[in-house]
């Protein structure tokens, strides 16, 4: 009887564990997302606007003429339109 008892001891302390790592990693997840959100909202990360992928600009100056690593889209960080051979001429 010992040896079930112990098992389910056992079992116990692993589903508390798993628990606690649940816990965490939602904790973790939701930081980021926020993080993300606030990112978002201050205008330093855009969303492609062909495909929707997250992208970052550094802001060291750098041309604005900004492509796409996911759907390789050309687009202006300024305006967010996709660049077109009339593009600069708006």
């Amino acid at each position: 009887m010992q040896c079930v008892y112990q098992s389910s001891h056992l079992t116990r302390v692993r589903l508390q564990d798993i628990t606690l790592v649940r816990d965490r990693i939602i904790k973790w997840v939701l930081t980021l997302v926020l993080y993300i959100a606030l990112l978002l909202y201050a205008g330093e990360i855009k969303a492609c606007p062909r495909c929707g992928a997250l992208i970052v600009k550094m802001d060291d100056g750098s041309c604005n003429h900004m492509t796409c690593t996911v759907c390789a889209a050309e687009f202006c960080w300024l305006c967010m339109q996709e660049i077109s051979d009339i593009h600069y001429l708006r």
